[in-house]
């Protein structure tokens, strides 16, 4: 499987819903689980909402270095690229006269499996949002495009899109998180939330 590598994805790896598709069908990956919303934010604003897919690989090799429990999101019309979160893990040669991409990793094997969250956060011109709600339960919670006010009651009027792109997560260093919500009448409703092994 030949991937690009994306420099302007702070991410581990993208992938594409038609992509997706293709690798179903040698079952190399795993459907955890599906979602509805939009998380994906760029130059010509945010994507549609549509269906996601939050898939899994069990492994997942660049060059010599092994990768275990990979979990991505899908895209509708993204292009499938590794992402510059491969930089947290070894070094990244690009030989642009040559057309050659080297890897050297810190570890030989790494396994990435990690709690997430059952949403994914998005900006709505200069507000925190709901962007993709992944599982059942969170679903009777949040819906997407729903506005987030404040996380452990530290507010969030407005947010800089640069800002959340390029610094830390808003839940960095959370395992639990009472999220306040803005309803579509104004008022405002505090859910408890936290992160989860899938």
């Amino acid at each position: 499987m030949a991937l690009a590598f994306d420099t302007g994805d702070s991410g581990f790896l993208s992938l594409s819903e038609d992509f997706m598709h293709q690798l179903n069908k040698i079952t190399v990956i795993d459907l955890l689980c599906k979602g509805n919303g939009s998380s994906s934010t760029g130059a010509f604003g945010n994507e549609k909402q549509a269906e996601k897919h939050l898939i899994r690989f069990a492994t997942f090799d660049i060059g010599k270095a092994k990768f275990k429990n990979i979990i991505t999101q899908t895209t509708k019309n993204g292009v499938s690229a590794i992402g510059t979160k491969l930089l947290d893990h070894g070094l990244v040669t690009l030989d642009y006269i040559h057309k050659k991409f080297y890897f050297e990793p810190k570890l030989q094997v790494t396994d990435l499996n990690e709690k997430r969250w059952p949403f994914e956060l998005s900006v709505v011109g200069n507000k925190l949002v709901i962007g993709v709600v992944w599982d059942k339960d969170a679903s009777q919670k949040v819906k997407p495009g729903q506005q987030i006010v404040a996380i452990n009651d530290i507010p969030y009027p407005e947010v800089n899109l640069c800002e959340i792109l390029n610094k830390p997560s808003v839940f960095t260093g959370m395992e639990t998180a009472i999220v306040t919500l803005k309803e579509d009448d104004g008022s405002l409703r505090k859910v408890a939330f936290k992160k989860e092994y899938l």
